[in-house]
């Protein structure tokens, strides 16, 4: 399930998924992402209670954080990482200790930042 709600009018959107994510519902995904981005400067992304990822989905995501950079709008992960998210970005080779060249506001959602509460990854 995805859920996208508006906070703040203009300003902070919180996109909410539970469930699977995987390739069948990538349109589905890509489509909510392009919505939130062009609806608020601010999307945080609720991946809490993520069950289980396709690791090609983990490009959607990656996705969506460059294009918001391009936009100067944020777009990162606003709760904890459930744990078989976080198994899928480590095994898939996502994680890191800096974010691409892009990276310039250093709001990579893959970057290991161990004093970012509960939103690293490590």
């Amino acid at each position: 399930m995805i859920n996208f709600q508006i906070e703040d009018p203009g300003n902070v959107g919180v996109l909410t998924i539970e469930g699977d994510i995987s390739i069948q519902n990538a349109e589905e995904l890509k489509s909510n992402f392009i919505c939130a981005l062009h609806s608020v400067d601010k999307v945080f992304v609720n991946v809490e209670k993520v069950s289980d990822v396709d690791e090609y989905c983990l490009e959607l995501f990656c996705s969506a954080h460059r294009t918001s950079v391009r936009l100067q709008k944020t777009f990162s992960f606003n709760s904890c990482i459930s744990e078989p998210f976080r198994r899928v970005i480590a095994d898939a080779g996502f994680k890191r200790h800096v974010g691409c060249l892009l990276d310039v506001y250093k709001t990579c959602l893959w970057a290991d930042r161990r004093n970012n509460g509960c939103r690293g990854l490590s």
